[in-house]
């Protein structure tokens, strides 16, 4: 399964080849396309009575929607999910039925938004991430746990390096206002976590040229593989066997697993056929493990 609309995207490989810039606008519509119908798929998942999110405003336009369980202990943590979207697409709105599944079990759950690409550069997604955290901490004491889809993954990572290397803080040219005690762990789904064109295949690096290069700008920080292991908070990473980005997955669960941070690996075994953005086929008995597992992670934190 992929969430992109296939006929865009051709438009957009045929463009990206020529003029990189140009094909952002079908790429994005691509991605929000198949959003749209991910949305849908997951509302189905709900229970009869699914929770209404309360909506925050924070730095200028940005919005998170907040999905409170009905009966959360005090304990537990603030799951603040980061839509994926290739940094140029997306909106808390296409998560929020995903946000609302973790409530329904006892989660509270915040989607929000950041400023996309080409108005955006690495790091400024991760500076609204921020400020998203500091509008949240104002009405509740619970650790964090981000949560993030594909380039959403990439945002989540980068942040939690940012909040605990002082190093590369300083090359991604972003501290965080949010202390590192506040962050009790991560959930990365199927994240890009390589700015190497090298690392894409061959029939999509066009398409991601364009993307990456415009938010990107050939920043070092930006390359997450490419960074020194580090310990962090427990970190549970999700891959389907035919997601192209794969092999970034498994080898970023390497890195941090060697440098002592806890992982889960929820990696689809070969021959399941689970693409790019599996986690959200709910119709499927893998999504649907993948969610429970989630689900476990955090009441082990």
């Amino acid at each position: 399964m992929t969430f992109l609309d296939d006929r865009l995207m051709d438009v957009s490989r045929w463009l990206a080849a020529r003029n990189g810039p140009a094909a952002i606008p079908f790429i994005r519509l691509g991605f929000d396309r198949g959003n749209v119908r991910l949305a849908q798929m997951m509302q189905r998942h709900l229970g009869p009575s699914p929770p209404s999110p309360r909506t925050l405003r924070y730095r200028g336009p940005y919005k998170a929607d907040v999905y409170l369980a009905p009966s959360a202990a005090s304990t537990t943590p603030l799951v603040v999910w980061i839509h994926g979207g290739g940094w140029i697409a997306g909106s808390r709105r296409h998560v929020g039925p995903y946000c609302a599944l973790f409530a329904e079990r006892g989660f509270d759950a915040a989607a929000i938004d950041y400023m996309l690409t080409p108005r955006a550069q690495f790091p400024n997604p991760l500076r609204d991430l921020d400020a998203a955290l500091t509008c949240l901490a104002r009405d509740t004491q619970r650790p964090f746990v981000l949560a993030g889809d594909s380039a959403g993954a990439h945002i989540a990572m980068s942040f939690m390096l940012a909040a605990h290397m002082p190093h590369y803080a300083r090359a991604a040219g972003f501290t965080p206002v949010t202390p590192a005690r506040r962050l009790a762990g991560q959930m990365l789904y199927c994240g890009v976590f390589s700015t190497r064109l090298s690392d894409t295949p061959p029939d999509m690096r066009d398409i991601r040229r364009a993307f990456l290069g415009a938010y990107a700008r050939k920043s070092p920080a930006a390359d997450l593989l490419s960074q020194p292991g580090v310990r962090l908070p427990p970190t549970l990473i999700a891959a389907g066997d035919a997601d192209t980005l794969y092999p970034q997955s498994v080898a970023l669960a390497d890195s941090l697993q060697q440098a002592g941070t806890p992982v889960t690996r929820l990696f689809m075994p070969a021959g399941a056929g689970l693409g790019h953005e599996y986690q959200f086929d709910l119709d499927r008995l893998e999504a649907r493990d993948t969610l429970d597992h989630s689900v476990e992670f955090l009441r082990a934190l």
